[in-house]
């Protein structure tokens, strides 16, 4: 036998040493051996940093609309409308003249849902209710000069923007709209208009679904008319 031993012989009995515990002078505590990490695929892994990252970016716009809630209070306010009102009424100047199905669907719920909110707007003088020219029977809302006004209004205060950006500089100022103004394009465009990337079912399912969530127990209601 030759008396020189190959590299992966002895990388072997030293291997075979250490983990047998024939060097060892004393016991080797449990803890001394960190655990094994569970291997995740690189695909998943890097699924869940986006994931992560995600949330992480989302999280101080969160803060930043939290911030300006008391200002926009203060719109409503101002203009003796409750929030859902003045929604309801900058979502009919931006669509324009139409039947309260149209806006009830961008608002993304039921035309009996608003009904009130119609209600109460076109007792202040903000909208008017019409017949459609092509059918008698359908009621188009619109805008008056009062609620232009109104609307005008809203607009202004809205856009102003945030005291906290007073404090960026402008290349972050820059980068923070090139990356906004790229996630609002992808937020209006299909199919992801009028949420329905958001809310792809129709709002019963979507009531439903959150029932079974919240008692699992419950029988099924019956959509039947």
């Amino acid at each position: 036998m030759s008396r020189r031993i190959a590299p992966a012989l002895v990388g072997t009995i030293f291997l075979v040493l250490t983990t047998s515990g024939a060097w060892r002078t004393s016991p080797m505590p449990d803890d001394s051996v960190p655990p094994l990490r569970k291997f995740k695929p690189r695909a998943a892994r890097k699924a869940a940093s986006m994931d992560d990252l995600r949330r992480a970016t989302w999280e101080p716009l969160l803060q930043i609309i939290q911030s300006e809630r008391t200002r926009w209070a203060a719109t409503w306010q101002d203009l003796d409308l409750t929030p859902a009102q003045g929604f309801m009424l900058l979502k009919l100047a931006r669509l324009g003249p139409g039947p309260m199905s149209a806006l009830a669907e961008a608002m993304q719920c039921d035309a009996s849902n608003i009904t009130g909110l119609v209600d109460k707007l076109e007792a202040r003088g903000f909208l008017a209710r019409g017949a459609d020219a092509q059918d008698r029977r359908v009621k188009v809302l619109s805008t008056t000069a009062a609620g232009a006004a109104a609307c005008e209004e809203i607009e202004n205060r809205i856009r102003v923007p945030p005291e906290c950006f007073s404090g960026l500089s402008r290349d972050d100022l820059v980068a923070i709209r090139t990356a906004l103004t790229k996630a609002a394009d992808l937020a209006t465009s299909a199919p992801l208009a009028l949420g329905a990337g958001l809310f792809p079912k129709p709002a019963a399912e979507r009531r439903a679904a959150v029932r079974r969530i919240l008692d699992p127990s419950a029988p099924p209601r019956s959509t039947a008319s």
